[in-house]
């Protein structure tokens, strides 16, 4: 199909569509203070800390026009994304960060896939496996729901600071027995 118009147009030309790669590297600054794990167009255009993170600035659109299309800053986010977990957020992703952690420190302790397609992720650094045994209790805490897995935490309070203290972060995909039972290396 095929438009044609015919008279004049008062209407200004549309205006320029490209991002020149300095805005780009501004915005991924701001979506890495953000949290690249948790923005979205909608959520950084309604967050409070917007003006801070844009230098006083309150709109998108002060620093180029098309970043008034969610569209256009959601790509811009998927992209980033992309750049920082080449092979994703899921199984696959884990086991190359698990790769590219360093060593002497991994906080990714294991990940495990089952013949089911299920699988669980500990992750814990040195410094919290070495409280894990000086501590009187531990609480798990599996109120969080950031994304589809079942993630809990297994916390203690620390009496010298007053804090609860987080010893380690536990992903799974299903919630029952089998999924929450860590097998040794």
């Amino acid at each position: 199909m095929a438009l044609i118009s015919f008279g004049s147009h008062p209407h200004p030309p549309p205006p320029p569509r490209k991002i020149s790669a300095t805005t780009k590297d501004a915005f991924t600054k701001v979506f890495r203070q953000f949290g690249l794990h948790e923005v979205t167009a909608r959520r950084l255009l309604a967050s409070p800390l917007l003006p801070i993170f844009l230098d006083g600035k309150s709109d998108l659109s002060a620093y180029h026009v098309a970043l008034t299309n969610m569209d256009a800053v959601n790509h811009l986010i998927r992209k980033e994304r992309l750049r920082e977990h080449p092979l994703g957020t899921d199984i696959l992703g884990v086991q190359h960060l698990m790769s590219t952690q360093r060593l002497a420190d991994p906080y990714i302790r294991q990940a495990i896939q089952f013949d089911d397609g299920h699988f669980v992720v500990l992750c814990q650094f040195q410094q919290q496996s070495r409280f894990l045994f000086s501590v009187k209790e531990i609480f798990a805490d599996k109120t969080f729901r950031r994304n589809r897995c079942q993630e809990f935490e297994v916390n203690s309070y620390n009496p010298g600071t007053n804090t609860l203290v987080t010893i380690s972060r536990v992903w799974t995909d299903y919630e029952d027995a089998a999924g929450i039972f860590i097998y040794p290396a």
